[in-house]
């Protein structure tokens, strides 16, 4: 079911926004970030739902907030999508690596590399749970700044 999910979240077309909307109240928080990628590739159609995204920038799990930011970002520019991004960077610092890959990418794409908290970027430069990818993004911007 999530597989077949992620590829009908991903097509082009606008034809799955009903589907995205009632998967973003999905229990599986896998659906609801799949949801949200497809939002993120639908780009300005993406805000015909900005309050369900918005919701979203409260999800429990860290990488369906992140998510949710990218799907605000690429649907509505700046504002809560930047805001939520902010906020992720704060302590407490125990993202998992996957969404330390997420935050740093994303950052990146959204030219907010330079504004990403010293604090959390020392946090996964030194980090042993973090990737190798993760601590060399990190330790180039930390050489940067």
């Amino acid at each position: 079911q999530l597989v077949d999910f992620a590829w009908l979240a991903t097509a082009p077309g606008k034809e799955q926004l009903p589907d995205l909307a009632s998967a973003l109240n999905s229990d599986n928080p896998a659906m609801r970030f799949w949801a949200l990628r497809g939002y993120t590739l639908l780009k300005e159609m993406a805000g015909q739902n900005i309050a369900g995204l918005r919701a979203a920038t409260q999800d429990p799990v860290p990488a369906v907030r992140i998510a949710a930011a990218e799907a605000l970002l690429a649907g509505s520019g700046p504002g809560t999508g930047i805001q939520t991004l902010r906020k992720e960077f704060q302590p407490p610092y125990d993202k998992s690596p996957g969404c330390q890959i997420q935050m740093l990418n994303l950052a990146q794409r959204v030219g907010f590399q330079n504004e990403i908290p010293l604090p959390w970027l020392q946090h996964v430069a030194n980090d042993e749970r973090s990737t190798k990818y993760v601590r060399a993004f990190a330790n180039g911007i930390l050489r940067n700044k």
